[in-house]
């Protein structure tokens, strides 16, 4: 698991079953957009969306293969 959102991870977000692609706008400061919605670095909302649903956990670009296993 990841501490901050990087370009091309995986998140699982609140109220979705699957796993979300993160994509970085080539923005300063960084960007990161899951689906609709726009992250900090740190994986909170930015202040124009703060409806925004929470991140529950954040995975490297390579932990995404289908077969997800949880602890």
């Amino acid at each position: 698991m990841l501490d901050r959102l990087e370009d091309c991870c995986w998140v699982e977000i609140e109220g979705e079953a699957r796993l979300q692609l993160v994509l970085r706008r080539r923005l300063r400061p960084a960007i990161y957009a899951v689906g609709d919605w726009l992250y900090a670095e740190s994986g909170s909302p930015l202040a124009h969306n703060p409806e925004a649903p929470r991140i529950l956990l954040i995975l490297p670009p390579r932990a995404h293969d289908g077969k997800l296993k949880r602890a």
